[in-house]
């Protein structure tokens, strides 16, 4: 049996979520640790719809990593008697902690947004159960009796040596820098015994030739030291520029690898909020960390120095700056807790500034002006308050100050009375008094350093969520397509969440050169399987071939490049016309003006001041829907491909262009793999084969005209369409 009692007496293991969504797999994380089971959620994490993981995938989860789940309703008095710590709670509708300690009167939970807190009972309950008599928890217990602790699974936050790798194209530059952070070291060095000197030697010997010499000496090495420093900024200035480049455009590359599933479990704010990340690491690397090892390198110069002079001021600022960093230290938590918080409100800040801006027109259309606003006021009173709380941690952080005041006092007065007893001269006073003067600065270097450092760690740890994943899947045992060949479906399965079904058993031919529709209520299917076609997605059961060749087996971008493709979705892009047409700098203006023609555009282009280079997109002019569809019909023409999918391609076109496109289009891909997902009746009668879904499987197969006869759904659906006057 797993022995509570010793894991009573355990730290208690925290870990932050690593995204606004992952706040479920960061609580198993820590249940996990506790346990010492090893943890992987490699087959679940990419499955995260927007808003998160449910309760019920959560529980399914906890059982996959060998724990006996519960998911239940009870109330507080309940929680403290009988239920076993730790478990993770339901919090305020949209969330989940771990409670780890619990007791009549107060409650320990791990919070992976915001860090370890203590609640009291009404604190608790209030965010729980929203102050009704129940709320919702997940018991956990791990199953396996005789399991021994192991690590082996364990993720860890990773450590910074993948991007460390970049100073290393830098190598020339990264010597220059530490060579003039070394002379300037070294001058700045200089500059307290000729303070010494100028007293002692110059005014106590009346010695004006030595005076000069000493202040045009000094001269000298502070115009030295100032073209250095001067040069050092624009090294700075060029390593962090490529350094910065060079990260964040890997980061861009990184993420077009990924499955399109890893874009459902993440929003705009939050990878917004990582190319941040990058910034902070490439101020870290350019500048922090080099600065920083001169800093320790002066540091321990002067404190040389120092001894030199005076053990008793040598031993003050030792003490000082001990107590300094044991101040640091103490707030760092705090700090990283903090920084979470922020990451998490601007990233929600983010996604509600691109929610208004691009849902304008539903907002002006439903009168929702006041309410959004409101909504967007929360947020920036949440900011607020944060913002309050790192100016009050800021203010006790930056009181470590009030140590080197003291300091200096202190080294003012020891040097005063040594003075006075003859064991310090004038001179090595005011030397004493320049080299604490120089140490203030390399001190606090060192201080923002590991501040910095504790910081840097947790954007790593939320870049590197990002690094790990697995790239799409490609596995490119075929490189060559050469001819038009049948698309065989059998006995597919798939689900987005790995439990209900969208597609189920679907075995069908997709003969080539032909024209297949797929018809279908809304939610049936129809674009779920165009994605897994296109390789968008991968089936939990069954496969996909072209004759025999298994399309998984097939590059990914030798297949693309052989498809034409309108989804809903489709985009356009924020660029001239002709490049969104024919996606290409300098495209073949006879294949780009016969993709205008057939696809009947060619009166809206010609009416606009810039016809083919007229902007439009975000940046640029407004286009209808219509407009829109047949720009994007325009682009699978001119790449001309050898199979071609249509999803509701025609939907926001009028009777008379739809009736015009389609007829292009039977005539242009002749002989070509068409598959057409549609409602309207005159997109798919003509079709050679159309095939029905209703619940993610295939219930009737068969042209027209047979469909018509047998009178089954297909012939409900048209007949739906007639009496609607369609």
């Amino acid at each position: 049996m797993f022995n509570k009692k010793w894991f009573r007496l355990k730290k208690f293991p925290f870990y932050y979520q690593l995204s606004s969504t992952d706040c479920g797999f960061a609580c198993m994380r820590m249940i996990s640790d506790y346990y010492g089971k090893a943890y992987s959620d490699e087959n679940y994490s990419d499955d995260l719809q927007y808003n998160g993981i449910s309760l019920s995938k959560l529980e399914l989860f906890a059982t996959s990593l060998g724990f006996s789940s519960l998911v239940a309703k009870t109330d507080y008095s309940s929680l403290v008697n009988n239920a076993p710590v730790p478990f993770i709670a339901y919090w305020n509708q949209n969330h989940f902690i771990v409670v780890h300690d619990i007791n009549d009167d107060k409650v320990q939970v791990a919070d992976p947004e915001f860090g370890k807190a203590t609640y009291s009972k009404d604190e608790f309950v209030k965010g729980w159960s929203q102050n009704q008599e129940e709320g919702v928890v997940l018991l956990l217990e791990p199953i396996d009796e005789n399991e021994k602790t192991n690590n082996s699974g364990k993720q860890t936050g990773g450590n910074l040596q993948y991007v460390i790798q970049y100073l290393k194209n830098h190598k020339k530059q990264l010597f220059l820098i530490a060579l003039t952070l070394f002379v300037s070291s070294c001058i700045e060095l200089v500059f307290p015994f000729f303070s010494q000197k100028i007293i002692d030697k110059g005014v106590g010997l009346k010695n004006i030739s030595l005076i000069y010499l000493i202040l045009f000496s000094q001269i000298t090495l502070f115009i030295s030291r100032v073209s250095l420093e001067f040069y050092r900024s624009w090294l700075f200035i060029h390593i962090s520029s490529r350094i910065s480049l060079s990260i964040i455009s890997d980061f861009l590359i990184k993420l077009m690898k990924l499955p399109l599933k890893f874009f459902n479990s993440k929003n705009i704010g939050d990878l917004t909020q990582r190319i941040n990340d990058h910034k902070r690491i490439e101020g870290f690397l350019s500048k922090d960390l080099i600065q920083t090892v001169f800093s320790i390198f002066t540091i321990v110069i002067y404190s040389f120095v120092l001894l030199y002079f005076n053990l008793n001021i040598f031993l003050i600022i030792c003490i000082c700056t001990a107590l300094e960093l044991l101040w640091i230290f103490s707030f760092l938590k705090k700090i990283k807790i903090l920084d979470k918080k922020t990451f998490s409100l601007d990233s929600k800040d983010q996604n509600k500034i691109y929610e208004l801006i691009n849902s304008m027109h539903e907002i002006k259309l439903n009168n929702l002006e006041e309410n959004k606003r409101k909504e967007w006021q929360k947020i920036q009173t949440n900011i607020y308050l944060n913002n309050i709380d790192k100016l009050k941690i800021n203010q006790r952080y930056e009181s470590y100050r009030f140590i080197s005041f003291l300091q200096t006092i202190l080294v003012v007065f020891v040097s005063a009375i040594a003075v006075m007893n003859g064991t310090l001269t004038i001179g090595s006073m005011l030397a004493i008094m320049y080299i604490i003067g120089g140490l203030n600065i390399p001190i606090s270097q060192l201080i923002n350093f590991v501040m910095q450092y504790q910081l840097v760690k947790v954007s790593f740890e939320r870049l590197n969520e990002i690094h790990n994943k697995p790239d799409e899947e490609n596995i490119s045992r075929v490189t060559e397509l050469d001819e038009i060949q049948d698309v065989n479906i059998e006995n597919l399965n798939f689900s987005y969440d790995n439990s209900n079904y969208i597609l189920k058993d679907i075995t069908l031919k997709i003969p080539k050169g032909k024209t297949t529709a797929i018809v279908g209520i809304s939610g049936s299917g129809k674009t779920t399987l165009l994605k897994l076609l296109l390789k968008f997605y991968k089936p939990q059961q069954g496969n996909i071939f072209l004759n025999e060749t298994a399309l998984e087996e097939i590059e990914n971008k030798l297949w693309r490049n052989k498809c034409g493709v309108i989804l809903q979705d489709s985009f356009v892009f924020s660029d001239t016309i002709s490049y969104n047409i024919s996606l290409e700098e300098n495209p073949n203006q006879e294949r780009l003006l016969n993709a205008i023609k057939l696809s009947n555009i060619n009166d809206f282009i010609d009416k606009l001041p810039l016809k083919l280079n007229t902007l439009i997109g975000t940046e640029g002019i407004g286009i209808s829907q219509g407009q829109r569809q047949r720009i994007l019909i325009a682009r699978a023409i001119y790449k001309n491909p050898d199979y071609l999918f249509f999803d509701e391609a025609t939907n926001s076109l009028d009777a008379k262009n739809e009736k015009i496109i389609v007829e292009n289009i039977d005539g242009f891909f002749k002989n070509k793999t068409m598959i057409v997902v549609a409602h309207r009746l005159s997109t798919v009668k003509n079709a050679d084969q159309i095939v029905v879904l209703d619940n993610g499987e295939i219930i009737e197969i068969g042209n027209h005209n047979e469909l018509i006869k047998s009178k089954g759904k297909y012939f409900e659906l048209i007949q739906n369409q007639l009496e609607l006057g369609q």
